[in-house]
C-alpha cells in the first residue's frame, strides 16, 4: 500500500540485479484510501516515486483503467485523480480492435518527449506471443470504439463507488468532487448508490454527510439519514 510501503518497494528493487522496469498494476488499487482524496499527499507520493525511479535508474509503469463515461478527451477518462495523468511523462492507451478480436492497438495520448507518434498494433498468438505489425496501424486514439451505453455507465459507476468506499465511509463532497474528476456524472453516481444500497450517514449535526457501504459497520454515533445526500 502506497505511500506506507515505499520502503518495501525500494527494497524489492534493490534485491534485483540491474532492474529496469517496475510495474504497478493497477495503480489505484495500491494507493492508501486517504491518498485518493488528498491532493497534497498524492503529489508527495508521486514525487517520491519519481525519486525512486531516478535513484535506481528504473522506469515505473503505472497501469490504470478508463471510466466508460464519454468526455471530450480520453486523458480525462482515466480513473483516479487527474494528478496521476499530469505527473506521467507519457500516457498510452491499450485497447482491443473492435474489428479484429485478436488485435490490440497501442495509442499514445501524452508525451513530454516530443510530438505524439502514430499508434501501433499487435496480435496476441499462442504462448502467449505478441506479433507487432511492421507498419503503423494509422488508427487514431479518439476513434477507438469504447463502450458508453447507459448500462456500462452505471456498471462503471458502481465499480468506482464500491472501490471508493471499500476502506470505510467517505464525505459526500469528496466523493462528488473525485467522481467529477474521473468523468462520472452525479446523477449516474446517485443511481449507483441506490443499486449498491449505500447508507447516508451524518456523524453529528455540524458534519458533512458520509456515504458507507451496507456491508460495513456504521460508525459509532453516526446517524443513518433519511435525507438524500
Amino acid at each position: 500500500m502506497l505511500p506506507d510501503h515505499l520502503d518495501v518497494l525500494a527494497q524489492a528493487i534493490r534485491a534485483i540485479t540491474s532492474p529496469r522496469l517496475v510495474i504497478l498494476d493497477p495503480l489505484h488499487a495500491l494507493l492508501a484510501p486517504a491518498v485518493h482524496f488528498d491532493s497534497a499527499r498524492l503529489g508527495q507520493l508521486l514525487a517520491e516515486l519519481a525519486a525512486i525511479a531516478q535513484n535506481y535508474a528504473v522506469a515505473i509503469l503505472a497501469i490504470g483503467h478508463l471510466s466508460k463515461t464519454r468526455t471530450r478527451r480520453l486523458l480525462y477518462r482515466a480513473r483516479g485523480s487527474l494528478q496521476l495523468v499530469a505527473a506521467a511523462r507519457a500516457v498510452h492507451l491499450l485497447t482491443a480492435d473492435p474489428a479484429c478480436p485478436g488485435r490490440r492497438i497501442l495509442s499514445p495520448l501524452k508525451s513530454v518527449y516530443g510530438p505524439l507518434p502514430t499508434p501501433l498494433a499487435f496480435h496476441i498468438g499462442p504462448g502467449p506471443h505478441l506479433t507487432w505489425e511492421s507498419a503503423p496501424c494509422g488508427v487514431a486514439a479518439g476513434l477507438v470504439d469504447l463502450p458508453d451505453d447507459d448500462q456500462s455507465l452505471l456498471s462503471d459507476a458502481c465499480d468506482w463507488l464500491a472501490d471508493c468506499l471499500s476502506a470505510g465511509p467517505c464525505p459526500v463532497p469528496d466523493i462528488f468532487r473525485n467522481a467529477r474528476a474521473t468523468g462520472l456524472s452525479i446523477s449516474t453516481l446517485r443511481r449507483a448508490k441506490r443499486v449498491l444500497g449505500i447508507r447516508s450517514l451524518k456523524p453529528n449535526a455540524t458534519s458533512a454527510w458520509f456515504w458507507q457501504l451496507r456491508s460495513s459497520s456504521p460508525n459509532q454515533g453516526a446517524q443513518e439519514g433519511g435525507v438524500r445526500a
